[in-house]
């Protein structure tokens, strides 16, 4: 059922999305219910083909600014100690969207909060000043996209290796869908995509390893034995750091519903499940990552339930790795729309952890205090 809530084209995610974030606003005038496949198959192409073959030799420009910015703000002494000061709660509301769970026994989760509605043009006007930044780095892209790369501030054989470059070269020779207009408004919205889930399992990450600080000697242990050789070439084979930030991941639901999808028409299901036109249906990502058939001891946090597989008395999901797409992680969505951009997220998360467990020790400055905010149905820092 999880397949076919995925998969039926009646059922869009493209429409459950546009209700929850008003993105029509922000499209300056194109289609917002367009139905295309056109977008999918590049950023497919692109994200998922073009890029991770090219991660080895995008390493070292990635790993050098890195630690020029990361090095400069954190770096105290010869042993550093980074703080990690985190968010006070907002003010907790009840949610009030109609949702339909499709899986066992769901409820609605009981720490939602309520979305208050109105005029959201007027709203997203007022808040951004019109778009103005979103205008700003707009007007730059199709700078680029029509005068060339090398109107960029970035070195050549950087530029070269960049999302920005394989998408010019894969729609250049098809401008007549792909206008400098629309070409950038499909990398603004790539960006949006990935501007939330990396960094906020990033914040998870480090909180899981301050509160267990035997694991920030694993993984320093675990890094360092193999950055002797190429780690660039081996940061997707750090068995112990995958399974870390796996668990880390099922632990932490950010978001506690997935495969969110609306109904365009009615529907009935295979299991004469009708749903009208109009509803809004997801999946409990926070009930699937506590599946006591999947997960053995599912409420306890394992950092090595998923070492060398998980196939074991600890799990039962033949998908194990962080970056793997299954119907018990879901953080990245599942069937044909699972989100393209997962590899280089992982990518760079692990780049950024190994970065900080080799240089750093962690710590909280208050281990009692807030650590998670929420909007809607997701966690924030």
């Amino acid at each position: 059922m999880m397949t076919e809530l995925s998969e039926t084209p009646v059922l869009s995610q493209r429409a459950a999305y546009a209700d929850m974030f008003g993105f029509k606003h922000t499209l300056n005038g194109h289609d917002s219910d367009e139905i295309t496949t056109r977008k999918s198959r590049l950023f497919g192409r692109v994200l998922q083909v073009r890029g991770p073959a090219q991660f080895q030799e995008l390493y070292p420009f990635l790993h050098r600014h890195l630690r020029t910015a990361l090095d400069e703000d954190l770096t105290l002494g010869c042993l550093a100690y980074v703080y990690v000061s985190l968010m006070s709660p907002l003010l907790r509301r009840h949610h009030i969207h109609p949702v339909i769970f499709i899986q066992r026994k769901d409820p609605l989760p009981s720490d939602g909060h309520v979305v208050f509605r109105g005029n959201d043009g007027l709203i997203h006007a007022i808040i951004t000043r019109r778009g103005a930044a979103m205008h700003l780095i707009q007007n730059t892209l199709i700078d680029a996209i029509t005068g060339g790369m090398e109107r960029l501030d970035e070195k050549p054989e950087i530029t070269k290796l960049t999302l920005l470059h394989h998408l010019l070269d894969s729609t250049a020779t098809d401008r007549t869908y792909w206008t400098p207009a629309r070409l950038s408004q499909s990398i603004l919205g790539l960006w949006l995509a990935a501007s939330h889930q990396p960094w906020i399992n990033l914040h998870a990450i480090l909180i899981e390893l301050c509160l267990r600080p035997e694991w920030q000697d694993a993984l320093r242990d675990e890094a360092l034995a193999h950055q002797a050789g190429d780690l660039a070439s081996k940061i997707n084979a750090l068995p112990l750091l995958d399974s870390f930030m796996r668990e880390t991941a099922r632990v932490n639901s950010l978001d506690r519903v997935s495969i969110r999808r609306k109904a365009l028409t009615d529907y009935t299901f295979s299991t004469r499940l009708l749903v009208p036109a109009g509803s809004t249906l997801a999946v409990s990502s926070y009930a699937v990552s506590r599946n006591a058939t999947v997960y053995a001891d599912p409420e306890a946090f394992d950092g090595r339930r998923f070492v060398n597989g998980c196939n074991g008395a600890q799990c039962k999901d033949p998908a194990s790795r962080f970056a793997d797409v299954s119907e018990n992680h879901l953080i990245w969505g599942y069937g044909s729309l699972a989100c393209p951009g997962r590899h280089h997220a992982s990518f760079i998360l692990k780049i950024v952890i190994v970065h900080i467990v080799t240089n750093y020790s962690l710590q909280l400055v208050d281990a009692e205090g807030p650590r998670w905010w929420a909007w809607e149905d997701f966690r924030m820092p």
